[in-house]
């Protein structure tokens, strides 16, 4: 950990490097430093950016709630440019975004962003290949400021870049300048840029999220379509369902057999993992796959 009092030291904070004040927010008309940061992240490129990539209204959000990022509210206004199968991470969209102050509405307002947000992969002038996303407030005729609701329209400028530094490291660059619009004391302006930059930070566990549900999503579509067969079979050959049956249970390995008295076994506290559908203690479950 870096001397807090060395005004231009670096400082570690959970995992990433806060770089000496390179951006500038705008602050009741007075200007003052807002930390950069720096950091890597386990993993490749292409799965940082899976892990940031959005498409629409429902991929914003979710991608909101895995990150924590702090947002209120947001919605997809328009979609400018859609990927493709040559650059599946490409796209183009203006949004809607609204960030609270939790616990501090009375003191302040809410803030809201009209951006322009973009995603992507570019290639340096060294032939390097680097990720970005971008969010650039704009102004848009058909949402003006919400005056009446009592929402501040505010502004920001926001950036992050990510390369491939080894097999499974990859570096983040992060830099946002915030102009929060009405007055508000510069302390909740920097911890919002920090929330935003810092829920960047962690694409990775978005990516796995994004995985997950992908998995038991088919999974739970493959399961559906093998009851049907079983139940087809099983109507029209009791021989034929007893062979299935037999097969199936053989191709998916020794069955998962809880030793737990039956009392806790069906107690709440044991829940069934939608992952691998074996029943789990709940106090387990914070655990990163512990159960698969």
């Amino acid at each position: 950990m870096a001397d807090a009092s060395t005004p231009d030291a670096p400082r570690t904070f959970l995992g990433s490097t806060m770089v000496p004040p390179t951006c500038v927010v705008a602050v009741g008309g007075h200007e003052d430093s807002s930390p950069g940061v720096q950091g890597t992240v386990q993993g490749t490129l292409d799965d940082v950016m899976y892990g940031i990539f959005v498409h629409d209204t429902t991929s914003l959000r979710r991608r909101s709630l895995y990150n924590k990022d702090g947002m209120d509210d947001l919605v997809m206004l328009g979609t400018l440019d859609s990927p493709t199968q040559a650059d599946p991470f490409d796209f183009l969209s203006v949004a809607w975004i609204l960030y609270a102050a939790p616990g501090l509405g009375a003191i302040v307002k809410q803030r809201d962003y009209v951006v322009l947000m973009s995603t992507g992969f570019a290639i340096t002038s060294h032939g390097e290949r680097i990720g970005y996303s971008i969010a650039q407030s704009v102004a848009h005729h058909d949402l003006p400021e919400l005056k009446d609701l009592g929402i501040v329209r505010a502004s920001m400028s926001f950036c992050v870049i990510y390369r491939q530094q080894s097999d499974h490291m990859v570096e983040s660059f992060a830099h946002a300048v915030i102009d929060p619009g009405g007055t508000v004391l510069s302390f909740f302006v920097l911890q919002e840029i920090a929330n935003s930059i810092l829920g960047m930070g962690a694409p990775n566990e978005c990516a796995q999220g994004k995985k997950l549900r992908w998995y038991t999503q088919t999974t739970a579509e493959i399961r559906a379509m093998a009851s049907n067969v079983l139940a087809t079979s099983k109507s029209s050959s009791s021989s034929s369902w007893s062979t299935t049956t037999e097969q199936i249970a053989t191709e998916a390995g020794d069955p998962n057999v809880c030793h737990k008295s039956i009392g806790k076994l069906f107690s709440t506290q044991s829940v069934q993992c939608t992952v691998c559908h074996r029943y789990v203690q709940s106090n387990l479950l914070h655990i990163s796959n512990g159960c698969c």
